[in-house]
């Protein structure tokens, strides 16, 4: 399980990378949508920090519960979008 939160931690890190970089210094511009994205991309990197720190530890059920509701209600999010948009 460390190993997939690790995964993941470097997979959003490199994403907001490459965004700040071509935002930054290919497009030169940085409006407000792309400090709120790179903000969300930053807050995804904290919150699997902390899971990757806190799983070995005794809030290990704290940590998997938390990942269950936040995926499950993601995926429900879409699916609900996907079925309203071909009603």
């Amino acid at each position: 399980m460390k190993r997939v939160f690790l995964i993941f931690l470097v997979l959003v890190l490199s994403a907001a990378a490459k965004f700040v970089h071509t935002r930054f210094f290919v497009l030169e511009t940085f409006g407000p949508s792309s400090m709120l994205a790179v903000g969300l991309m930053g807050s995804v990197a904290l919150v699997l920090l902390l899971s990757y720190l806190l799983i070995d530890s005794s809030h290990r059920e704290k940590v998997i519960g938390f990942w269950l509701v936040s995926i499950s209600t993601a995926v429900t999010y879409i699916a609900i979008d996907l079925i309203a948009g071909a009603l």
